[in-house]
């Protein structure tokens, strides 16, 4: 039987079996327009089913397992050419984000679409990481650095809290395993290839990202947790990949033995990569995430200043999505802002980032025993993972929805938040005290983050970030100076200004009452401090850099949403699937996604470290 003729009997069953065009899946654009040409050419594809996923927990592996095996089975003799293909070894299954990928033609892939039970079919999108490039080359610390005495990790490990007992999701580009920071902690790893199958078990780090970030998680002199245990995932070899490969290792360091009655995954993921926009693609896998209890850190994007500039996942409302400052609390230039527009499974317009960490100029593990120091939001990530990971480790089994509570009304704006630095630079002893531990002597208030103020971040001659330097620059506080001593340090002069006038109290991560947006419908509304009700997202919390502009409510381009679409009843989301490309810099905003040219398709998925604005 021809692949055609079995195409046409799979679209005959499926309409004899009353599938009501209304419950039909969505179809990305390119799919549709090449099956309505007759394409018969294979591609990767991602089939994603629809599941009533309501367990919770570890539980929520087991079932989702079963229940996309039944989809499988559910499709019955009629779509013997997914059948073939299962039993060829050429589906992947992606359990996490309730999918498949498997080669088919466009047609087949229409045909897959109109089934009630399936959700969403798009392509295996490509993706492209620019590569990150060092500011300088560096030496290992002598003391304890900046970047840890600014978030007041030594106080939790005089308090004994170092992230013992806590295994941390590393998805990057590998890593090194012998690195002396954090040599002997690799609780697992995995290799993906590009259709999300595993293929290699021994460590590696293809370019120095992941293990720069790595060393930031957990190293024993430059981590912000050295006692966790890491389960890193390579997904972006050579700063490449593909939407499998980045779900396979997400699923990976959630249940590294795939055995959902073992409880050997990871209590919180870092994940420094993302798209600009915002894309529906990373909102099931997340939120399957969320449910079984495991806490989100992403990073929110290099793609500042602008507003509206902030990359998925990182973006993702419930998603803790972390932006950077520097030595001197500024927010980073190249640190993607707010507000993220969504329009489509989620709606409403939400303020971005919500916490900030340090992220110009970090110093971490390189390849081979060396060091190396690097600017990003990707620097600024795995940071705030260290820091729920000390969480953790002072309060096991704590909920993403506490932790999250603890992070955000302990930083540095004192529970406001806007869409520069969300609810400001993290505090770990502040944390752990709304959690109810003490960590140490108290720390002493973190002065709020100031906006950027000098050049683009460029590398200076210096290898430092070229970054405008604030007035009331702070010193580094040592463990076990006089409380006085501290306190004198870190207090800023007073004739520091803020940016502009009419930024006065709020400036570079403060803002007055009113500066919020309402809260997602879910956790944030629960535990997270709460705005003035009937605010917008951008009032009064974008940077003067902004022109006096604010984003309107309605969704940015890079936005999708499922529309009807006069195309044999199947709904069409404007641009799902579609392979995109992003080139340079954003300038005047960031580029979302736009279709191009067939010989020009595909997307740039960012690391977000390294050369800054790329």
């Amino acid at each position: 039987m021809t692949k055609t003729k079995a195409t046409l009997l799979l679209g005959a069953a499926l309409t004899l079996g009353s599938a009501s065009l209304a419950e039909a899946g969505t179809i990305s654009p390119s799919l549709l327009q090449r099956a309505q040409r007759g394409d018969q050419t294979p591609t990767g594809v991602i089939v994603r089913f629809k599941f009533s996923n309501t367990d919770r927990g570890r539980a929520l592996f087991k079932s989702s397992r079963q229940q996309l095996q039944a989809r499988l089975a559910q499709l019955g003799p009629a779509a013997g050419f997914i059948n073939q293909a299962v039993n060829s070894g050429r589906v992947t299954q992606l359990w996490l984000d309730q999918s498949i990928f498997l080669p088919l033609t466009p047609v087949q892939a229409r045909a897959l679409a109109a089934l009630p039970f399936v959700d969403a079919v798009f392509e295996n999108f490509k993706v492209q990481i620019p590569r990150a490039v060092a500011l300088s080359a560096a030496s290992a610390p002598s003391g304890t650095p900046w970047h840890l005495q600014k978030i007041g990790a030594p106080q939790a490990w005089a308090s004994g809290f170092r992230g013992q007992n806590i295994r941390v999701g590393h998805l990057d580009s590998g890593i090194d395993p012998n690195h002396p920071e954090y040599a002997g902690r690799i609780a697992a790893f995995a290799e993906f290839n590009a259709e999300g199958d595993r293929i290699g078990t021994t460590p590696r780090d293809t370019t120095n990202h992941g293990t720069h970030t790595a060393g930031l998680i957990a190293g024993k002199t430059v981590g912000v947790a050295p006692d966790a245990r890491l389960i890193s995932a390579l997904v972006l070899p050579n700063n490449e990949g593909t939407f499998a490969q980045v779900i396979a290792g997400m699923q990976y360091v959630l249940d590294p033995d795939n055995n959902a009655d073992t409880n050997d995954g990871a209590q919180v993921v870092n994940m420094s990569l993302g798209i600009p926009g915002t894309y529906d693609e990373f909102i099931v896998p997340v939120q399957n995430m969320l449910k079984a209890g495991v806490a989100p850190v992403f990073a929110i994007g290099n793609f500042g200043p602008t507003s509206a500039s902030t990359g998925s996942p990182g973006n993702l409302p419930d998603a803790i999505g972390v932006g950077a400052v520097d030595q001197n609390g500024q927010v980073a230039s190249f640190s993607s802002r707010g507000p993220v527009a969504w329009q489509g499974q989620i709606n409403g317009v939400f303020v971005k980032p919500d916490i900030a960490a340090p992220g110009v100029a970090i110093t971490s593990s390189f390849p081979n025993g060396q060091y190396g120091a690097l600017s990003g939001s990707s620097q600024a990530s795995p940071i705030a993972a260290g820091a729920v990971a000390l969480m953790l480790s002072a309060r096991p089994g704590t909920g993403v929805d506490a932790v999250k509570n603890a992070l955000y009304t302990s930083a540095s704006n004192a529970g406001s938040k806007n869409n520069n630095v969300g609810y400001g630079l993290i505090s770990v002893p502040g944390a752990l005290s709304k959690l109810g531990v003490t960590a140490g002597a108290p720390a002493p208030a973190p002065a709020p983050a100031q906006p950027h103020r000098g050049g683009r971040g460029r590398p200076d001659a210096l290898g430092q970030a070229g970054h405008g330097r604030g007035r009331g620059q702070e010193r580094a506080v040592h463990l076990g100076q006089q409380r006085g001593q501290q306190e004198q340090q870190r207090r800023l002069r007073p004739d520091q200004r803020p940016r502009c006038p009419e930024q006065a109290g709020r400036d570079g991560g403060r803002s007055g009452p009113g500066s919020g947006t309402r809260p997602h419908s879910g956790a944030d509304a629960r535990a997270y401090p709460r705005p003035d009700p009937g605010t917008h997202a951008h009032s009064g919390s974008d940077s003067c850099a902004d022109s006096g502009t604010h984003p309107s409510t309605h969704p940015s381009p890079g936005s999708r949403s499922g529309q009807p679409h006069g195309s044999g009843g199947l709904r069409v989301v404007r641009g799902g699937g579609q392979l995109l490309r992003f080139q340079g810099p954003a300038r005047g905003g960031v580029r979302h996604g736009r279709a191009l040219p067939d010989g020009h398709r595909h997307r740039r998925l960012q690391l977000h470290g390294g050369r800054v604005g790329q």
